[in-house]
């Protein structure tokens, strides 16, 4: 993507004229983002166009293997942990944040498109309903939501040991379940999705130098 111009929902933009210059601090946190994105580049499940789920009785996810789960897991925290200097809120508050100081038309394309990524990011946390109907004990059901199975898995499972939370993932099934599973797996590499597009103009601010204060 050329360093001064881009183009967001089919319209051009000056990225120079789009943002009030970003602190060495600030850069330093855009820099951290663009690693985060760089680390998930190598990783197999984000580059797959989708993902199968074998329903019925014997439910399975061919070719996923939790080693795979465990690596998407891990580099996803680092974008929605509240610890992380990097995280998407922060990144995504902060290029507001300079859009709105500018204050120029190019700022209100930037704004539009940071709204879009926001609705594309509540979209994926609502979840796909058939799949997210996951068979719970003593033959109940529930419908599961993104969030509460990526709590789950990364707070209660994977990052931490909140016991809580891991005993409702066992509950429900745990490893086993692949319906959950792939609920999980799916929201997580369309979330990634919005991180990498945040991720172009993340890599456009770093590379002009009249943003550099």
């Amino acid at each position: 993507m050329p360093a001064a111009s881009a183009r967001y929902e089919g319209e051009a933009i000056e990225v120079s004229n789009a943002f009030k210059p970003f602190t060495s601090e600030e850069l330093g946190r855009l820099s951290l983002f663009a690693q985060h994105v760089a680390d998930i580049d190598g990783l197999d499940l984000p580059q797959r166009p989708k993902l199968t789920l074998l329903l019925g009785e014997a439910a399975a996810m061919p070719d996923v293997s939790r080693d795979n789960v465990l690596a998407i897991v891990i580099a996803y925290r680092k974008f929605v942990s509240e610890k992380d200097p990097a995280n998407f809120n922060r990144i995504r508050n902060m290029i507001a944040r300079h859009a709105r100081e500018a204050g120029t038309a190019d700022s209100a394309t930037v704004l539009a498109w940071l709204a879009n990524i926001e609705a594309h990011l509540k979209d994926v946390r609502r979840g796909p309903v058939p799949p997210s109907e996951v068979a719970a004990v003593e033959r109940h059901r529930k419908v599961l939501q993104p969030p509460e199975v990526i709590d789950w898995l990364v707070n209660g499972v994977v990052a931490h040991s909140d016991w809580k939370l891991r005993h409702r993932w066992e509950e429900l099934g745990g490893w086993s379940n692949h319906a959950m599973l792939w609920l999980a797996i799916s929201a997580i590499a369309d979330e990634l999705k919005a991180f990498r597009a945040m991720d172009q103009m993340v890599s456009a601010i770093l590379a002009i130098q009249e943003l550099r204060a």
